[in-house]
C-alpha cells in the first residue's frame, strides 16, 4: 500500500517547491534557441491548451553519497502525473503546471510554482535554462540550495492530439545554515516528461 503522506515536489521539469517540486520559488528563466537565417522563422502551429503529463525522474546522486538519503525528499524521484497548461504567445510558450500526483497515488503538493517561459521554434523546439535558490528544513536541519536546471524539447507538431516530451537536466549546490556556509553536498539529476494535449483552448 503507497504511503499517503503528501510529499512536496523538490526539482523535476517543473524545477522544485524551490524548484519542476520545485517549476517553484523564483525561477530566472532564459530560452536559448538559435537559427541561422536573418529573418525570424514562423511560429508553429498552435499548441495552446491542456495537457495530462508524465514525468519519471532518474536516480539523483549526490557528493558525498552520503547526503543522498538526507536530501532524498526534496530531490524529486517520485514519478509525477502531472496536469499542464500550456499557453502560445505568439512566438513564446508558457508552461505552468496546475496539478500533480505521483504515479502510486501519493498527493504532491506544488508549492509556489512559477511558469516556464521561453521562444518557441518554428519546428516546434523549445529550450530553457532555470536558476533558483531555496530554503528548506530536513531532520531539524536548515539548507541552502542553489539549483540550476537545463530543460529541452519540442512539441510534435503533427501529432494529434498535440505532444511534446521534455528532458530536464539539474545541478543543486547545496549549504546548511547558510549561503556562505561550506558546500555540504552538489547533486546532479535528470529526467523525462512526456505530455499529450486534452483540451485545445476555448
Amino acid at each position: 500500500m503507497p504511503d499517503s503522506k503528501p510529499v512536496t515536489d523538490g526539482g523535476n521539469m517543473f524545477p522544485p517547491p524551490y524548484g519542476m517540486r520545485t517549476m517553484a520559488t523564483s525561477l530566472a528563466i532564459a530560452l536559448v534557441l538559435g537559427c541561422g537565417n536573418d529573418a525570424a522563422e514562423p511560429a508553429p502551429l498552435d499548441v495552446s491548451g491542456l495537457y495530462q503529463a508524465v514525468s519519471q525522474p532518474d536516480p539523483a546522486s549526490c557528493d558525498p553519497a552520503t547526503a543522498t538519503g538526507i536530501l532524498e525528499p526534496v530531490l524529486g524521484a517520485i514519478p509525477l502525473r502531472l496536469s499542464v497548461r500550456v499557453e502560445q504567445l505568439n512566438d513564446q510558450v508558457r508552461l505552468t503546471a496546475l496539478a500533480a500526483q505521483g504515479l502510486d497515488g501519493r498527493p504532491v503538493t506544488l508549492a509556489d510554482q512559477q511558469p516556464l517561459v521561453g521562444a518557441l521554434g518554428a519546428d516546434g523546439s523549445v529550450q530553457f535554462t532555470t536558476h533558483l535558490t531555496s530554503h528548506y528544513t530536513l531532520e531539524g536541519r536548515t539548507f541552502v540550495e542553489d539549483a540550476s536546471f537545463s530543460i529541452s524539447g519540442r512539441f510534435d507538431l503533427e501529432a494529434n492530439p498535440m505532444a511534446f516530451s521534455l528532458a530536464s537536466q539539474g545541478q543543486r549546490v547545496v549549504r546548511e545554515d547558510d549561503a556562505n556556509a561550506p558546500v555540504f553536498a552538489t547533486c546532479t539529476s535528470s529526467e523525462t516528461t512526456i505530455a499529450v494535449r486534452t483540451a485545445e483552448p476555448s
